[in-house]
């Protein structure tokens, strides 16, 4: 008897320790279950933030259960897909197309194979979603088909880049198209213009050989004539002197003023004839071109007018840090003369003043001629560079006019300008330029 009570105390000690044990094996289960759910909630949190859609099916295609992202797009609630028929949900009902081709892929996920096809869905607004739509069978230990995990990704920016590129496209083979008829015409056009420029061109070249001639029979008639009237020029001034002085006492006042008159006209039409032979010389005969020291050019020029320079006491001023420059010498002597002896012709001040100066420029050399004498009206400063324009009367001044136009002459054939700057009664400063070899630059 106190045995089997024993036993039983035994039995009962166990009993409770075992359904110790079976509470706390409960609430572990509990913990873990609870465990379990939070972590289910936040995966499913998880993949509702996933824009593509993630869902899964029984073997049959039924859906068990999808993301958020998907029903919010098609304007869904899980009540109205969750159950049902995968292909026959509202995502597909816009076309049988697209759902033939979700049964498709649920058939081979059916038979244990992956499937991936694009299609589209169609938003609750009706705008169409492309996606590729991924169903992956997931099989039991026997080998037969658990469930169906579907993953639609959406590819709405790559078709639209598609979409872009393709119009893209399209408009630049317009534009090519549009550019290329354009550009045919333009081509068209400027065959035209280069064949009418290249007549223009033959034309203005026969004219400007036409004209060469005649200028070169010109200078060539101008040389002749004035080196054959020199000579009975001469004959006419030397007679007329005979008689004045052979036969004065048997001519009376008048007959002797008809003579000079003869012999100033004769004289006054020689150096016309020379300063003509001058010019044809400048234009017809090319000498080559030499580097010449500036300062030994001037003092050549000077040499001629210095009896000019004393007589009316002139105070002339030349730099020393004058340049070498790439000319012809002899004509650039003439230059330098011409401007000079200008100067001095027509210097009317008390105190007499002439200054040559330089100016180094970027490309050139540029040379100035400055006097106080007489100046110029500004509306003479292009005259006076023409052949035989004179300002002033022959009785005043000397000179036939063409010293000027002769320096305009050098200057050009230099490829330089000349040009003046004066005002009447203060004086006049005569500007000329030199371009310089690529070497001095």
């Amino acid at each position: 008897m106190i045995a089997t009570r024993q036993d039983e105390d035994k039995k009962k000690d166990q009993l409770i320790n075992e359904l110790v044990e079976l509470r706390q094996r409960i609430t572990e289960l509990e913990a873990l279950e609870n465990q379990l759910k939070h972590e289910l909630e936040e995966f499913k949190e998880w993949i509702d933030t996933f824009d593509t859609f993630v869902g899964r099916l029984d073997p049959n295609g039924t859906l068990i259960f999808c993301n958020k992202s998907p029903l919010e797009a098609g304007g869904l609630t899980k009540d109205e897909v969750y159950g049902k028929y995968f292909p026959d949900t509202k995502w597909w009902s816009h076309s049988e197309t697209e759902r033939v081709k979700i049964v498709e892929s649920l058939r081979k996920a059916k038979a244990g194979l992956s499937s991936r096809v694009e299609c589209t869905f169609r938003r609750a607004n009706g705008t169409p979603i492309p996606i590729v739509f991924n169903c992956q069978p997931v099989m039991d230990e026997e080998g037969n088909v658990k469930y169906i995990t579907a993953e639609g990704k959406v590819i709405i920016e790559e078709t639209r880049l598609r979409i872009e590129l393709q119009e893209a496209k399209e408009n630049l083979e317009k534009r090519v198209r549009k550019r290329t008829a354009e550009m045919a015409e333009v081509n068209e056009k400027l065959r035209e213009e280069i064949a009418k420029r290249r007549r223009l061109e033959e034309n203005l070249k026969d004219r400007v050989q036409a004209l060469e001639m005649k200028t070169k029979e010109l200078e060539d008639f101008t040389f002749i004539v004035s080196h054959d009237l020199k000579e009975p020029l001469r004959g006419i001034a030397s007679f007329s002197q005979f008689v004045l002085e052979d036969y004065a006492d048997r001519l009376d006042e008048k007959g002797r003023g008809y003579l000079l008159t003869i012999r100033k006209g004769a004289e006054r039409m020689k150096r016309l004839i020379d300063d003509l032979l001058v010019l044809s010389k400048v234009t017809r005969i090319e000498v080559p071109f030499q580097l010449n020291r500036a300062s030994e050019i001037i003092e050549e020029a000077v040499k001629p007018l210095k009896h000019s320079i004393d007589e009316k006491d002139i105070e002339l001023t030349i730099p020393q840090d004058l340049p070498t420059i790439y000319c012809d010498k002899v004509r650039m002597i003439q230059v330098f003369e011409n401007l000079l002896s200008n100067a001095i012709k027509f210097m009317d001040k008390e105190n007499p003043k002439i200054e040559i100066g330089y100016q180094d420029k970027v490309d050139h050399d540029q040379f100035y001629i400055r006097d106080n004498g007489m100046g110029i009206e500004k509306q003479y400063h292009d005259k006076i560079f023409g052949m035989f324009e004179r300002l002033h009367r022959r009785e005043d001044y000397d000179g036939t006019g063409a010293g000027l136009h002769i320096v305009k002459k050098i200057i050009e054939m230099h490829r330089g300008k000349i040009w003046v700057e004066s005002e009447k009664g203060i004086g006049s400063t005569f500007y000329f330029t030199l371009p310089k070899r690529e070497e001095e630059k």
